[in-house]
């Protein structure tokens, strides 16, 4: 239901103005959401969670399985879904960033359960680990310096160097000590009291917490480190930060008040801010921030008993809850975002028909340009059995399509960065036939092709 929206609080901090608006709620559907657990149902995906989509489109993200282990999920461009292998004597793959070139950073894990009467006990062995162009990578491996005594657990980051930040932790134990580490070219550098790195910027800024029982929020700045919790905005005895863009605006979680939980700040030029105002107690995380300063998190309201978690993006001065933005007839009934990428589109995990673990991909429904068609359709005879590759061009970056052709068959995806995007749909019938691609704005267009 529609609710008014209030005064707007605007508060200005150092030259910037940040607008925190009271919600406000579209009147008409603004994005389209796929359930991307169910198109990986097909190669046994359970139960899944969306961590990272690319420019391309390209969405990982991981499975949670018996046994306390996982494995990572991979849907391409067109949505096809598959898994990567781990590290050879592994189990467990986990993923938290797809980069622009397909690369997959994560971690790839040797679970062990041991069962004592009714105790359990889980031995990990973990491993910063990369996937690319279908092969595995132990980041250890390629340490050259700076790695003595230590074990590089998690990528957790990047940037378009190739500079690489994660969760490493002590070969000499107990205690076995965590920390951050900054991987560049091979040469390692401890982050010091970042023990839990999240996120970095292209100006060599690295923000995350304390990992220390009661976190605490840092920056690390080309070297020097910078307590964002120490701040007289924050009387509780909690923060971490998530995200990082190029203007250095942070955002994350804080505990302003100590009778009060964490809840979704922004820290501008140091100086943490409430992100949901018109909650007297609310709780949640500001997860990502692109660069012009668009936000995506979730929070829920602690005195209301009622209140569900709330996926929420706040973008131009207005918090706009993302359900709000996608027809309500696809039955979802919380959704958590995880990631967006510069052409606004969001993946995350939710709850979908009262069945959670429903990774979800959110794409923003493109106006058509006029230019949108089917630049190629070819089928050919593979091992006794069709394949109708389909090009498109002309269509917005970020907009979903879907390719129809003779006999039902089915493809889609979502539309590159230059506009192209390909199909692969197997199972054609032989002979003449029409394929016809329906874009997410509305365009269509057809196009004939021949099968053997």
């Amino acid at each position: 239901m529609s609710r008014p929206s209030r005064a707007s609080i605007v508060l200005t901090v150092t030259g910037f103005v940040l607008v925190l608006a009271r919600p406000t709620f579209a009147g008409d559907v603004r994005y389209r959401i796929t359930d991307l657990t169910e198109i990986a149902e097909g190669i046994g995906v359970v139960q899944a969670e969306a961590r990272s989509v690319n420019a391309r489109g390209q969405v990982v993200g991981f499975e949670l399985l018996p046994e306390f282990e996982a494995r990572i999920v991979v849907w391409d461009a067109d949505l096809t879904p598959s898994f990567v292998d781990p590290l050879p004597g592994d189990n467990t793959t986990i993923a938290n960033l797809i980069g622009d070139d397909g690369t997959i950073y994560g971690q790839s894990v040797k679970v062990t359960v041991e069962r004592i009467g009714h105790q359990i006990r889980v031995y990990l062995v973990e491993k910063a680990a990369y996937w690319r162009g279908g092969d595995v990578f132990n980041l250890n491996d390629e340490v050259t310096h700076g790695g003595e005594g230590i074990n590089l657990h998690f990528i957790r980051g990047m940037d378009d160097t190739g500079r690489l930040l994660g969760y490493a932790g002590s070969k000499q134990g107990p205690p076995y000590r965590p920390f951050g580490f900054l991987f560049d070219e091979g040469v390692v550098t401890d982050l010091g009291a970042l023990a839990r790195p999240e996120a970095m910027n292209h100006r060599n800024q690295i923000v995350g917490y304390s990992g220390s029982g009661q976190d605490k929020a840092y920056l690390w700045d080309d070297g020097n480190l910078v307590n964002l919790h120490d701040h007289e905005n924050i009387g509780g005895v909690t923060s971490r930060a998530y995200d990082i863009n190029d203007d250095a605006m942070i955002v994350g979680e804080v505990q302003f008040h100590i009778s009060k939980p964490e809840e979704p700040a922004v820290w501008i030029e140091g100086v943490p801010t409430r992100l949901v105002p018109d909650i007297n107690r609310p709780q949640g995380v500001a997860y990502r921030i692109l660069d012009d300063g668009t936000i995506i998190g979730w929070f829920n309201d602690l005195d209301d008993l009622e209140s569900p978690w709330i996926g929420a993006m706040w973008k131009d001065g207005e918090r706009i809850e993302l359900l709000d933005l996608v027809d309500p007839e696809e039955g979802w009934g919380f959704v958590f975002p995880f990631d967006i990428n510069e052409d606004g589109v969001i993946v995350g995990g939710g709850m979908r028909n009262g069945r959670i673990g429903r990774a979800f991909l959110m794409t923003p429904i493109m106006a058509c340009g006029g230019r949108e068609r089917i630049a190629s359709a070819r089928c050919s005879d593979r091992g006794g059995r069709t394949l109708l590759k389909i090009r498109l061009k002309g269509g917005a970056p970020g907009d979903t399509f879907t390719v129809t052709a003779e006999g039902g068959v089915q493809g889609g995806g979502v539309v590159g960065p230059k506009g192209k995007a390909k199909a692969r749909l197997r199972g054609v019938p032989g002979g003449a036939g029409a394929a016809r691609a329906e874009w997410g704005c509305g365009a269509q267009a057809e196009r004939r092709y021949e099968c053997p």
